[in-house]
């Protein structure tokens, strides 16, 4: 019921792919939890995205100095959703889903 502008069948396969690719990268396994944590996030994510609302990130220039590598992997993993979708994921919203893997790992 919160999803209103995308259809989720579509977004989750979407980003199942980066996930795959984030996860390969990254040389993590593809644990229920951050399965879970990934796509809910990311399907809400490009829903807000095709509404132009996306989140605002405390101290993104920080966060992205420390952890510039995994967001570049966060990147360049959702450009076939981006194309799909046909918009631009934002360094704040890839910040969101890099925190989910610095979780997961640490």
């Amino acid at each position: 019921k919160t999803l209103t502008h995308i259809n989720p069948h579509k977004a989750v396969d979407a980003l199942l792919v980066s996930l795959y690719e984030i996860c390969d990268e990254l040389k993590i396994s593809k644990s229920r939890d951050v399965m879970v944590k990934y796509l809910s996030h990311g399907v809400h994510m490009l829903e807000r995205l095709i509404k132009h609302q996306p989140l605002n990130y405390y101290q993104l220039n920080k966060f992205s100095a420390e952890n510039h590598n995994l967001m570049d992997i966060i990147a360049k993993s959702l450009s076939s959703a981006e194309n799909l979708f046909d918009l631009s994921v934002p360094t704040c919203e890839i910040a969101y889903l890099a925190e989910l893997f610095l979780e997961g790992v640490e």
